[in-house]
């Protein structure tokens, strides 16, 4: 799923939590979810799991939350509720989901993340959740659990739960914006 242009607007499932929506996606280019320009929000009964994109093929296994040059649109990402589980990457970034971009932003209202992995051959950063590059991540509610990053033998690795690769340029917020 991609979704690109400011006025681009997603729910991904019913705010009332009545609609059930599985979103998996293995040995693939890209990202099960790419929001790269526009609003993209995820509600409770919505689950992406299982994603495994092919080596050094994507930033992040589940979502990618980035802009577009081309529509000069940035991407924001609002998680009411759902999950984002048994994902990884063998990537730089993000095992659940990467924020990269300035201007573009992930608010975590609700839900889980959960049980994603993140192993890099060079670089492991943000099993669950990884901001870089002026991205910024918002955590007002929900749970992030049991996510890993696993070092190469020659690798660096940081952030099982939460990490912010560039934090010159990168922000997380704990409690809201």
């Amino acid at each position: 799923i991609r979704l690109v242009g400011d006025e681009t607007e997603v729910e991904l499932g019913a705010a009332d939590g009545s609609d059930i929506l599985n979103i998996t996606q293995n040995n693939a280019n890209e990202e099960a979810l790419q929001v790269l320009g526009g609003v993209c929000s995820m509600y409770e009964g919505v689950r992406l799991y299982g994603c495994n994109p092919m080596v050094g093929a994507a930033m992040a296994s589940a979502v990618r939350i980035s802009k577009s040059e081309a529509y000069r649109s940035k991407g924001t990402f609002h998680m009411y509720g759902g999950s984002i589980d048994s994902n990884v990457t063998d990537g730089y970034w993000g095992g659940g989901a990467v924020i990269s971009e300035t201007q573009t932003a992930f608010y975590m209202h609700g839900g889980v993340i959960e049980n994603n992995i993140t192993q890099g051959v060079s670089e492991s950063w943000g099993g669950g959740v990884c901001v870089v590059d002026g991205g910024a991540f918002y955590m007002e509610g929900g749970l992030i659990r049991n996510n890993t990053c696993e070092a190469g033998s020659h690798s660096t690795c940081g952030g099982g739960g939460v990490a912010v690769a560039r934090p010159d340029l990168s922000s997380i917020h704990f409690g809201g914006p």
